[in-house]
């Protein structure tokens, strides 16, 4: 029964990552999404829309580690990536030095390596539709509340076009959050560096606690 339940949430979770995942390339599948979203966070923006930034950035960086941390056996994942380079750099040895013995019993390993390795990769993929399934969902309803209706016409037009919310942000002053702070190699509008600024200490701070 566990295996069962456990197996219907990996369904769920993966299902939702692929569909948003489409959404990318999909407006109509974004819109939708966005506004499923708004009827669970729309009373969020009650707030100031930098808190409301922050409050999701901080909630993806808490939920993407936690997932990793309870989905992937850290120790074992280390222990795996060590056996591995340690086979690679063995085997680079043997090339260079022509050591057909060494070859041979190197290739009598591999397959019990290609095995580790793909025991390593299951579980990452995992993480990464778990992650998928939360983020990108928030992140399209971030879209959808800072650039309106322009979002229709692509998230080129949108990132082009001028958001209503108005901020004072450090260093820059009064400025529009959909303003690009940097433009090489491609825009980045404020808001999203906002969001990183916001996330990524605490996802730092999070995985070296939890030694991920």
């Amino acid at each position: 029964m566990k295996d069962i339940v456990k197996r219907a949430v990996d369904v769920f979770f993966i299902t939702i990552a692929i569909f948003a995942f489409f959404g990318i390339f999909d407006r109509s599948i974004l819109f939708e999404i966005a506004k499923s979203v708004d009827l669970i966070l729309h009373p969020l923006l009650s707030l100031p829309i930098l808190i409301v930034i922050f409050i999701l950035s901080i909630f993806t960086a808490i939920y993407t580690t936690g997932i990793q941390w309870l989905l992937i056996d850290v120790e074992e994942m280390k222990k795996i990536q060590k056996e591995v380079m340690q086979f690679q750099k063995e085997y680079m040895e043997a090339m260079k030095s022509d050591n057909k013995y060494k070859l041979k019993k190197l290739e009598e390993r591999q397959k019990e390596i290609q095995e580790m390795q793909a025991k390593l990769m299951g579980p990452q993929f995992k993480v990464m539709f778990y992650s998928m399934a939360v983020t990108m969902p928030i992140f399209y309803w971030l879209l959808y509340v800072i650039y309106g209706k322009s979002l229709s016409m692509g998230l080129r037009a949108a990132y082009s076009s001028v958001s209503s919310y108005i901020v004072n942000a450090p260093f820059f002053g009064h400025i529009h959050i959909s303003q690009p702070i940097i433009t090489i190699p491609f825009p980045i509008p404020w808001w999203i560096l906002w969001y990183f600024i916001c996330s990524m200490p605490l996802t730092i701070l999070i995985r070296k606690t939890l030694h991920i």
